[in-house]
């Protein structure tokens, strides 16, 4: 069991520095695919239009979306920094590596994992994004929305960044081990 341990840790070392180096490099594309679904859904969602992603010069990506209410006609930008979301995923791959030695049903586990993830990054754009609009409109006077509306938008997405963003690798890492370990701790009782 110590050289399985101290395996695990070499793996987790090793795979951390790679995930790391191969995430500077593909968190953008990544970020970008999540950005658009969740501009979709909130598209949908709040009866806007998507209108398109734009990469500025400083960086950023914006999602803009064109809202027509009440005879008002606007375009609205909204710029991301991915890194907001995206800066656990390397650790969160590492986790996931270094437990791959304890955990059965490899492809079903981190099948899971990463949707889980992707699930994760979606929850937080898309409250984010509605959260926004909910209270540009509202602000405007282009659609009716309570005070308890607004809060709800402000509270899951705060939530999601509080809880979820900043603990995913260990809410991963966990849920890996709890479901699909070998471990007796997390064996489900017969009988």
């Amino acid at each position: 069991m110590r050289r399985k341990l101290l395996f695990s840790l070499l793996i987790f070392v090793v795979s951390y520095v790679v995930f790391l180096a191969v995430w500077i490099n593909i968190k953008d594309y990544y970020g970008r695919a999540i950005l658009t679904v969740a501009s979709y859904a909130t598209a949908e969602i709040r009866n806007i239009e998507y209108v398109e992603m734009k990469v500025k010069e400083n960086g950023e990506t914006a999602a803009e979306f064109f809202i027509s209410r009440k005879g008002k006609r606007f375009f609205v930008d909204m710029n991301f920094d991915f890194l907001k979301f995206t800066y656990n995923a390397p650790l969160t791959f590492a986790i996931m590596a270094a437990l791959f030695l304890f955990t059965k049903n490899h492809v079903r586990a981190y099948s899971e994992a990463l949707g889980i993830l992707f699930l994760i990054h979606f929850s937080y754009m898309f409250t984010s994004e509605a959260g926004r609009i909910a209270y540009l409109l509202a602000r405007n006077n282009l659609e009716s929305a309570s005070e308890f509306g607004l809060f709800v938008w402000q509270y899951l997405w705060g939530f999601i960044d509080a809880m979820f963003i900043r603990f995913e690798p260990f809410l991963i890492g966990f849920y890996l081990y709890a479901r699909y370990s070998a471990s007796p701790l997390f064996r489900a009782r017969k009988g």
